[in-house]
């Protein structure tokens, strides 16, 4: 499991840094390649969706925030996407809130426990041709 956050992801500017979630992808699809399981846990939906509707600081209500993350998070799974296809990865998005991490740390062990008693995790999220991506969001 490898868990980014926001400050990987965006500049002091709060722009979104292309060429670090570039960098990132490169080496997370190489392991993948070579055989690794791994899962991404991405935070920055809010801070990138914030910065994409061109609003100058983080919203103060949920519901502004949930419109940023919605933004964001499409943003994030666009350039994840586009940058793991460029090695022929496959990338799959499981959105996650409030508990985002505990939950995420749940499912790797969950998945480690099924692999231990050769048994499918469910619909197939983790097979080796899927890279999962879970981009939280903070409420």
């Amino acid at each position: 499991m490898v868990k980014v956050g926001t400050s990987t992801l965006t500049h002091k500017t709060g722009k979104t840094n292309i060429a670090r979630i570039s960098d990132l992808v490169n080496v997370l699809a190489d392991l993948h390649n070579m055989g690794h399981e791994i899962i991404l846990v991405s935070s920055g939906a809010i801070a990138i969706g914030t910065s994409r509707l061109g609003l100058k600081r983080k919203p103060d209500t949920i519901m502004g925030k949930q419109a940023a993350a919605a933004v964001g998070q499409g943003e994030l799974m666009f350039l994840y996407d586009k940058f793991f296809g460029e090695y022929d990865v496959v990338t799959a998005a499981a959105a996650a809130a409030n508990k985002a991490k505990e939950e995420a740390e749940k499912a790797a062990k969950e998945k480690e426990e099924a692999e231990k008693d050769k048994i499918n995790y469910p619909n197939g999220l983790f097979h080796s041709s899927f890279f999962l991506i879970t981009c939280l969001t903070h409420h």
